[in-house]
């Protein structure tokens, strides 16, 4: 009888990173963004401080653990957690600063009903409150776009703002590893069809964002 009751528990989905970059591809990313900050705005968010974990790994790597919880109520009326894990020195090891997942809970039954790839979503959240933002904050034409890391997240921003910001004209990085900028600035070149954008790899922060 025991075995039967626990063999009938709903199953719990696992979406890998390929899946969650396929279901992005749905959804309006700057939509739900912005719905999200609404509900924020109205009060009908909860976000409990953040559980933070460092530790020094065995190569003496100061590295952390983020366990992030999240309800949104509203229309969305659900809760769930992001867990992101890093380490500064990862891309010298060719990999991603931060990896992590998601999990989403049922509303009823508080059961996690999925859990996902966190990196790539993580980074698109960022990406899009920044381009959010930029829109309902939008001053005279964003001409100049400064990346201060040429990762995860520089990538994730570019996805989104290069096809809002209409009247860019240069896209200047900075990364502490030289040919990481150079990289994703060769990689920019050439990708906007008719639109002429300059990618430029810089060798300061400051050279980057005074324009």
């Amino acid at each position: 009888m025991l075995n039967r009751s626990l063999a009938s528990v709903a199953p719990i989905i696992y979406l890998t990173r390929d899946e969650v970059v396929r279901a992005c591809q749905r959804v309006d990313i700057m939509g739900v963004i912005a719905g999200v900050l609404t509900h924020h705005a109205r009060g009908e968010t909860t976000l409990p401080d953040e559980s933070y974990l460092a530790w020094t790994n065995s190569c003496r790597e100061r590295v952390r653990s983020i366990n992030m919880p999240a309800y949104v109520g509203g229309a969305v009326a659900r809760a769930g957690t992001k867990i992101i894990n890093a380490n500064p020195a990862n891309p010298r090891r060719d990999l991603e600063r931060a990896s992590g997942v998601t999990m989403l809970f049922d509303d009823e039954t508080a059961r996690v009903s999925c859990i996902m790839e966190g990196g790539y979503l993580s980074a698109m959240r960022t990406a899009a409150v920044t381009a959010v933002s930029a829109e309902t904050f939008a001053g005279p034409p964003v001409r100049t776009l400064a990346l201060l890391g040429a990762g995860t997240l520089a990538r994730a921003h570019l996805a989104l703002l290069l096809d809002r910001q209409t009247n860019l004209e240069r896209v200047l990085i900075f990364d502490l590893e030289q040919a990481r900028a150079q990289r994703l600035a060769d990689e920019g070149t050439g990708q906007l069809g008719d639109r002429h954008v300059r990618f430029e790899a810089v060798d300061t922060a400051e050279r980057a964002v005074r324009p």
